[in-house]
């Protein structure tokens, strides 16, 4: 499965216990990469921004949508002093806050719950 199989299978509750039921895995873990694709349709993320968005709190488009971008800065920082060691600043050219949450506003909302 890709991304987009496991977001058009698990954008409901319903389809994530189906996915949960067929796969084996527990449902809280389905619900949890059915967010991670569902925030992998905007654009230009890529594996290296969703671990550390969703790592500092950021783990579903809502939350991501309603964020304060100078407060999701200092979570990032948080998290990449504590888990990488290093400073936010380094990671600023691959998470560029400001485009993400222009275009989380620009997505229509799919995923249930």
């Amino acid at each position: 499965m890709n991304n987009f199989d496991i977001l058009e299978q698990g954008y409901t509750l319903k389809g994530r216990r189906v996915l949960a039921e067929h796969t084996g895995l527990p449902q809280d873990f389905v619900t949890n990469i059915a967010h991670r694709a569902d925030i992998a349709r905007l654009p230009y993320v890529r594996r290296k921004m969703i671990l550390p968005v969703c790592g500092a709190g950021y783990d579903t488009l809502a939350k991501i949508v309603a964020a304060d971008l100078a407060q999701m800065e200092a979570d990032l920082e948080a998290y990449f002093q504590l888990i990488q060691g290093k400073p936010w600043k380094n990671y600023k050219s691959v998470i560029i806050l400001k485009v993400i949450g222009t275009a989380t506003r620009a997505l229509p909302v799919i995923m249930e719950g």
